[in-house]
């Protein structure tokens, strides 16, 4: 099993709550019937206990090599593209999952 988690930003003018409400109805529902994702999720990060406007994105995949590839494919490239709209990808890391 692999992993691939993104520190994002959500841009300027983008309210949290507006994110989190197309993450949930539009994000969560197209990214977990790609083939090949195991799991899915977004969390909002907090600084000093208070809710911030940054998120870690964590995929699990059977294979990277697959899921990367797919992102060609018009519906994966459509989601990721709106989803970039939305955020500044600040880092990214991917790895094998320990079992």
């Amino acid at each position: 099993m692999h992993v691939i988690t993104h520190h994002m930003i959500l841009k300027d003018g983008l309210e949290p709550e507006a994110f989190e409400g197309w993450v949930r109805q539009t994000l969560y529902p197209r990214m977990r019937a790609i083939k090949g994702i195991k799991t899915y999720s977004l969390t909002r990060l907090e600084v000093g206990g208070a809710p911030s406007r940054e998120y870690l994105e964590l995929s699990e995949v059977e294979n990277a090599e697959k899921v990367m590839a797919s992102t060609s494919t018009s519906d994966h490239a459509k989601l990721v593209k709106e989803l970039q709209s939305k955020v500044k990808i600040a880092s990214a890391w991917s790895g094998s999952l320990i079992q």
